[in-house]
């Protein structure tokens, strides 16, 4: 539907496309952290960064 309607699909309208599905030997997936998620400054400091902005999510 996102192509019909010409507008972007996001990850949460096609719940387990990316779940389920391979990916390619020595690619990797990561994932901005949401700018609504809270990170404490002690877990910052705990995994070297300074902002969220450097945190990513990687998918395994």
């Amino acid at each position: 539907m996102a192509h019909v309607w010409e507008v972007p699909a996001r990850h949460g309208d096609v719940p387990s496309a990316y779940v389920k599905a391979d990916k390619e030997e020595g690619l990797e997936i990561y994932l901005y952290i949401p700018d609504g998620m809270e990170t404490s400054d002690e877990l910052l400091a705990l995994l070297g960064v300074k902002h969220k902005g450097q945190l990513a999510l990687r998918l395994i």
